[in-house]
């Protein structure tokens, strides 16, 4: 059937084979009504059932490894003659091939089946005014298991005749799955959609013709949890195949797989991955027979002060950018050591073997932490213009992002919800400027929050003269953005990186902090390339204690932190330094235009402010006299 790992991979699946065919044999048997039939006049009725099974009562082993339905002696049909709900019953059968006989109304004329026989079943007026008529009936929220075969009585199917015949449709998708030995004492297995859908509760079927839909009815008992057990109530087998049914559903935030053991105790996996579970269709659960190391969180040898993942096992916090992650706001953690892609929301831990390669991968995804699991050693990771859905969160800590090209992280139309950076280093080196944050929907909000704190944003010598280095090229509207305690430089020495934008689309920001950073050699040309663009306007804005530096190398271009009309309500501006030699000639300005309420300009340094530099290494030294300004490391 191909395979589907529990709680990862995708999700291949194999149909059933072609679809069943009953013909109407209108075969009225020449004897009277029995005196019990007498007052409704009813008529004994044959149907039979042929062609290839798709539809049906069981599953049975076929030739290239493939699985037939086939109907069982003794199976119970619901048959709708317009007048009532008659049950059928398959008098013989042979493989897909059946009889069912039964009785039905003298002047019937159209006729509706529904396997397997529901005596609460329900008629009424469809609530598609195009369709013809509509049937409720039952499935409930637990199934009793069969070894290699459907739950009983769950491989649910309908048809309408049609020119004598009924063309059955199956209406069940199927998980497939074993256990293994060590699974010996398991008393049920449960799947839940982790989005709320439901899975169990009054099916409404209705009918246009022979087009069949199918939903869960509102207004009536519905969950979204089914369970396999056995009906005698003992331990399900180890080394045999299992299907649990389901109705077609789009787990559209992946579904959780609980079991539980003859002592009442419960362990669970889940799957973050969205999938579209098909009727006709049997998805494997597990590419192996699911044992117990699937549900038990993996030992974690070392200590909580060397691996941050360690520290989260023992139920410590890990902050980043301010903000707490632990087993309460993220009970499920994944630690990788091997070459993976990471495509899916979750809290991951990267602590890659020698070789071994981590990559952000380009999936969609709505939720994300990526941390460095050695806390004193930041962790590299690939990744090319990682993408958000809506209303995203992205944080990652201690973690390298080499040659990221055109965007780190890109955001969908709806923008995201915050994005944070704590001790990581980031380079942009592609020729293009899209920013850090980027995208390229001009009237879209792109992100609410944005968060950089301990971080250094580094600029190679080959791209650092280019026009434009941008951090944020997209809309701010009503968002935060801090920078603390961050280095931007140029990775060699006397090398100037200039038009430098920390946002480059007009807009309208909460706020603004911008506390205790290094700028070396950053530097912008004026007109709308300063550090904040025209049009950009804060409701309030925290500038204190940053240092800049410009070398004797560099462009003749200005230095303006902010540039356009600022009008900010609340305004801090005080302990800001710059040092630039004598050289250059051009003045140094805090704002292109001084905003109302602007406070202490910045303190000018004779001497520059770092006793030795490291451009490579991102190292540099502060003197006594520039102590109080800028990153503090």
């Amino acid at each position: 059937e191909g395979q589907r790992h529990l709680g990862f991979g995708g999700h291949a699946h194999r149909a059933f084979p072609a679809a069943v065919v009953m013909t109407f044999t209108a075969c009225v048997k020449e004897q009277a009504p029995t005196d019990a039939l007498q007052s409704e006049n009813l008529v004994p009725m044959e149907f039979t059932a042929f062609s290839d099974a798709e539809t049906k009562t069981s599953l049975a082993p076929g030739t290239n490894n493939k699985t037939s339905v086939v109907w069982n002696a003794g199976d119970k049909v619901s048959v709708w003659d317009g007048t009532a709900n008659r049950e059928f019953t398959v008098t013989s059968c042979e493989g897909s091939s059946a009889v069912l006989t039964g009785f039905v109304a003298a002047d019937a004329t159209s006729f509706y089946a529904i396997y397997p026989y529901t005596s609460t079943l329900e008629v009424g007026t469809p609530d598609n005014v195009e369709r013809d008529i509509r049937f409720r009936f039952p499935i409930t929220s637990t199934e009793y298991a069969q070894p290699g075969d459907f739950p009983v009585g769950r491989g649910i199917a309908v048809a309408v005749a049609v020119d004598g015949k009924f063309a059955f449709q199956n209406r069940t998708c199927l998980l497939k799955f074993s256990l293994a030995s060590d699974m010996a004492n398991v008393k049920s297995i449960s799947i839940k959609g982790n989005n709320g859908e439901y899975i169990w509760g009054t099916v409404n079927v209705e009918f246009a013709g022979t087009t069949v839909s199918q939903g869960m009815a509102y207004g009536y008992d519905r969950g979204d949890e089914v369970t396999l057990c056995n009906q005698d109530g003992t331990n399900l087998q180890t080394g045999v195949d299992y299907y649990i049914a389901l109705p077609g559903i789009n787990f559209t935030k992946g579904y959780t797989v609980t079991v539980k053991y003859d002592d009442n105790s419960t362990a669970s996996k889940t799957s973050d991955k969205a999938i579209q579970m098909y009727t006709k269709n049997i998805y494997s659960l597990s590419s192996a027979p699911i044992s117990k190391d699937i549900f038990v969180a993996p030992e974690v040898s070392g200590d909580s002060s060397t691996s941050y993942y360690a520290a989260y096992m023992e139920g410590q916090d890990i902050v980043i950018a301010g903000k707490t992650y632990n087993k309460t706001t993220h009970p499920n953690a994944t630690l990788l050591t091997k070459t993976t892609s990471i495509t899916a929301n979750g809290l991951y831990f990267l602590a890659p073997e020698e070789g071994q390669t981590i990559t952000l991968g380009t999936t969609a995804v709505g939720n994300i932490v990526i941390v460095g699991d050695n806390p004193s050693a930041r962790t590299e990771i690939v990744h090319s213009g990682f993408r958000l859905n809506a209303a995203a969160k992205v944080a990652a800590l201690n973690i390298i992002f080499p040659d990221y090209g055109q965007q780190l992280v890109q955001e969908a139309t709806a923008g995201a919800d915050y994005v944070a950076f704590d001790n990581c280093k980031i380079y942009p080196t592609s020729a293009s400027s899209a920013g850090i944050c980027y995208n390229g929907t001009s009237a879209a909000t792109a992100i609410k929050e944005f968060v950089m704190v301990n971080s250094e944003y580094v600029f190679s010598k080959a791209t650092a003269r280019r026009d434009g280095a941008m951090m944020l090229n997209c809309v701010i509207k009503d968002a935060s953005i801090t920078l603390h305690n961050n280095m931007f430089y140029v990775n060699e020495p006397n090398v100037a990186t200039w038009k430098f934008k920390l946002m480059s689309v007009p807009g309208k920001a909460a706020s603004l902090v911008m506390t205790n950073n290094t700028f070396v050699d950053m530097l912008v040309t004026g007109g709308d390339a300063g550090y904040s663009k025209t049009g950009v306007d804060y409701e309030s804005m925290n500038v204190q204690d940053n240092l800049f530096y410009v070398s004797q190398s560099t462009e003749t271009k200005n230095q303006f932190v902010f540039n356009g009309t600022l009008t900010p309500s609340s305004i801090t501006v005080n302990n800001n330094a710059y040092y630039q030699v004598e050289s250059i000639t051009t003045q140094f300005n805090m704002f292109g235009t001084t905003p109302e309420g602007q406070q202490k300009t910045p303190t000018k340094l004779t001497e520059s402010p770092f006793s030795s530099m490291d451009h490579a290494n991102g190292v540099f030294v502060k003197t006594a006299a520039a102590a109080s300004y800028g990153a503090k490391r």
